[in-house]
């Protein structure tokens, strides 16, 4: 991810990978609520070390909000239970 750096020595793992999601949406520090981490990605955070291996990261931003620094996103829409999109 475009702006998003850790030290060489740090692990990659599905942790940090979260963590860099959140940061370069704005889930998480500056721009805090504009999207948020979904799925797996979600659990992780919240401390459930249960994501299958090679997972990718899940970022839920809201209808129209875009983030070209993300390298490799896949977009999906759809309806939620309230008639919005997700």
């Amino acid at each position: 991810m475009r702006g998003v750096f850790v030290a060489a020595h740090v692990p990659d793992t599905f942790l940090l990978r979260c963590e860099a999601g959140a940061v370069a949406v704005g889930a998480i520090g500056a721009g805090t609520g504009r999207a948020a981490l979904g799925g797996w990605a979600a659990a992780e955070m919240l401390g459930a070390d249960c994501a299958p291996r090679g997972v990718p990261v899940e970022v839920v931003v809201a209808l129209g909000l875009a983030h070209p620094d993300l390298l490799a996103v896949e977009v999906r829409r759809r309806l939620t239970s309230r008639g919005g999109h997700a």
